[in-house]
């Protein structure tokens, strides 16, 4: 079974209609700074197929996950039919960006950053740590400069970047979601 990449109207007139369950995999403070009305929080760390299904109760809606622009609701289709190759699952084309774009209404509670301009903000100050600590104190500066580009470069080759982990579990990034019995930190 493939993935089913749904656009945001389509998935508008799905939740309006009470066919679907929207299922947010970003972390809790990027949920709790802009959601989608009546979707639910399970970050892409804590979501399985049990966690989905307790989710559904059995009531046949059709199931689609999303996150900010798709990387991460991909990543979570592909584990979910790893565990189960027959389950139905949608994925929102696009992410929660596709569906601002498409002038679809957001809750706007916050003014988190979304980890991926995190990660950007984290490995500026890396580099200018180094290029600080190359003219003060010598050539141990190109440490931080060497492994902010390695890290920058696995992840443009590999498409998965190994500080989002690690920023995701910061103090500012642990906001409550909206189901804390399944997906509080």
């Amino acid at each position: 079974m493939e993935i089913t990449k749904i656009k945001a109207e389509k998935l508008k007139k799905w939740l309006d209609g009470g066919e679907a369950i929207l299922i947010d995999v970003r972390e809790g403070a990027e949920y709790q700074a802009i959601n989608i009305s009546g979707a639910v929080n399970l970050p892409l760390s804590k979501i399985n197929l049990r966690e989905i299904l307790a989710l559904t109760d059995n009531n046949g809606k059709k199931i689609i996950l999303h996150c900010q622009a798709g990387k991460r609701s991909d990543m979570a289709c592909k584990k979910i039919m790893n565990e189960n190759p027959e389950f139905d699952i949608y994925e929102l084309d696009g992410g929660i960006d596709a569906w601002q774009n498409a002038g679809l209404p957001v809750n706007k509670t916050g003014s988190m950053l979304p980890l991926d301009r995190q990660v950007q903000c984290v490995a500026a100050f890396f580099i200018f740590l180094g290029l600080f600590l190359n003219v003060t104190v010598g050539a141990v500066g190109n440490i931080f400069i060497i492994i902010t580009g390695l890290g920058l470069a696995i992840s443009g080759i590999f498409g998965h970047c190994l500080m989002i982990p690690i920023l995701a579990k910061m103090p500012w990034n642990m906001g409550k979601s909206s189901n804390n019995n399944c997906c509080s930190r």
